[in-house]
């Protein structure tokens, strides 16, 4: 079955209350906030917890809201802004979350906050493609990818998983050459 495309018309309807609308909204976008919110904390559950939050915020303000772009815009902005309160308050990897505030401040400054949110959206709706696309990798050739992705080496891999350097590069090409098939 293939999946809706999230519209404007959709948005106007959720701004009317319509939840049918708004669960497509949900399952469009709690994907990529989840990749997104990882950037920021590194727990999984609160990472969730913090995307239904900020989907209850859209939720509450959906009446603000005409266009997929403004949706989002203010989603992966509500985004980040809970995540740099969760790591705030939680005082949690306390180097870390003055790295990310300070980064976080050095590109606000840089950048425009719309532009800074439409690349987040870009490269986090990319990663979601790239997701899915490795769901639908044989098991082996998922493994050996996520290892790799993960920074180790093929001789790393090979050792993990009892095969052969050899065995591991042509999983690796194989997986690749299904990877650029599917996401065409």
């Amino acid at each position: 079955m293939e999946s809706m495309q999230l519209t404007d018309t959709h948005i106007l309807s959720i701004r009317e209350g319509n939840k049918t609308s708004f669960r497509l909204l949900y399952e469009t976008v709690f994907p990529p906030l989840i990749l997104y919110s990882r950037r920021f904390v590194d727990e999984k559950d609160a990472a969730a917890d913090l995307v239904q939050e900020a989907l209850l915020a859209y939720w509450n303000r959906r009446k603000e809201f005409k266009t997929v772009i403004e949706a989002k815009a203010f989603l992966y902005g509500t985004m980040k802004n809970m995540c740099l309160n969760h790591l705030r308050t939680k005082k949690v990897h306390g180097r870390y979350v003055q790295k990310t505030m300070e980064e976080a401040e050095l590109t606000t400054e840089a950048v425009d906050e719309p532009l800074l949110i439409s690349n987040a959206i870009i490269e986090e709706e990319t990663f979601a493609l790239l997701y899915h696309a490795l769901s639908e990798l044989p098991p082996r050739e998922k493994e050996i990818l996520e290892l790799s992705l993960q920074g180790k080496k093929n001789q790393a891999i090979a050792d993990a998983l009892g095969l052969s350097v050899n065995t591991i590069k042509t999983l690796k090409l194989r997986a690749y050459r299904r990877l650029r098939e599917n996401i065409r």
